[in-house]
């Protein structure tokens, strides 16, 4: 926590008097930079081979603005996901959307897990997961 000194003046009479109070102002934290959601939570796809794709939300919390990077990640070597475009700023005024794309390959068929994660340059992360499902 950062910490301010705030001085506090009273006249009383012909009493002059100074305090001095520690007001604490908390840092920001990854709470307050950016939001982040998927949408579809589960996609299944029909016959085997086409892709899916799943939309993702990013907006900023408590007023920020910066850069986020995004990754993508499968639980498994059949299915590759890809995030376009892979950085995109989010500031207070905008919400941006990007595109996660699941290509199961081979005899994919199941469930399989999709992590996105979006990463600031101060440090902040965040992530969601959707759901493939392969008939």
């Amino acid at each position: 926590m950062k910490s301010q000194v705030l001085s506090i003046f009273a006249v009383l009479a012909a009493l002059v008097a100074q305090s001095a109070i520690i007001l604490a102002v908390p840092a920001r934290t990854a709470s307050d930079t950016f939001l982040m959601s998927a949408f579809p939570s589960t996609t299944e796809t029909w016959p085997l081979g086409p892709i899916a794709q799943y939309t993702v939300g990013l907006s900023s919390a408590g007023g920020w603005s910066g850069n986020v990077a995004l990754t993508c990640h499968t639980n498994s070597p059949d299915v590759s996901c890809s995030v376009s475009p892979s950085s995109v700023k989010v500031n207070r005024e905008l919400a941006v959307s990007v595109q996660v794309t699941a290509t199961p390959g081979g005899k994919a068929k199941g469930a399989y897990a999709i992590s996105i994660a979006g990463s600031s340059g101060e440090g902040a992360s965040k992530s969601t997961a959707v759901t493939l499902i392969v008939r």
